[in-house]
């Protein structure tokens, strides 16, 4: 909570001065009801407010990433972010000098432990086959969780890459293999064509 509150003064500091807001809309594909907008926020001296966050601890490199103002491709920006974290990390800023490197692995696994287990409990068993064949160009992130071998980051990733019109397309995603691609393919509609 102490660093959300960082985070929230940081961003009210370097919000105080001009800035501006670059947007890009994409429907939630797969479910009528959600509108997703994106947004890139750039400050009075021209520097990415995601960016600086993450450089100094205050947010992390995580979500679904678009092409940049600039147009950067959305794969180099993640990288960046990326970058940026892992050198916060390095250097201790922000949330990192909170963290016990050494009770890390112990921490995540119980972590993921906690995760499986609510996952049980209200019935998100992960392992779950999705009923059916979902149409890969309209499914919405829950209905790709259920795919085998597909979690939160891989489902963000598949829906930021999209269109799709064959199968291989799938391999350009971050965490998809031909081994994985094969373990989807019975389970997914491609366009015609």
């Amino acid at each position: 909570m102490e660093y959300g509150v960082r985070a929230t003064e940081e961003t009210c500091k370097i919000l105080a001065q001009p800035f501006t807001v670059y947007t890009a809309f994409a429907d939630a594909r797969g479910h009528p009801d959600f509108k997703r907008y994106y947004a890139f926020v750039q400050a009075a001296d021209g520097e990415d407010l995601a960016s600086v966050l993450v450089s100094r601890g205050l947010a992390r490199a995580y979500g679904v990433y678009r092409e940049t103002p600039d147009r950067r491709h959305r794969d180099d920006y993640r990288a960046q972010l990326a970058d940026l974290e892992l050198q916060a990390a390095k250097k201790g800023l922000g949330v990192w000098s909170r963290t016990d490197w050494e009770k890390l692995p112990e921490e995540r696994q119980a972590q993921r432990k906690e995760e499986r287990e609510i996952e049980l409990a209200i019935g998100n068993n992960k392992q779950q086959q999705p009923i059916g064949k979902i149409h890969i160009n309209k499914a919405s992130r829950n209905q790709l969780m259920q795919l085998p071998g597909v979690g939160e980051a891989t489902a963000n990733a598949i829906i930021g890459k999209r269109p799709y019109r064959k199968p291989e397309d799938l391999l350009e995603v971050s965490g998809i293999g031909k081994k994985t691609l094969e373990k989807l393919k019975p389970f997914l509609i491609f366009p015609e064509g």
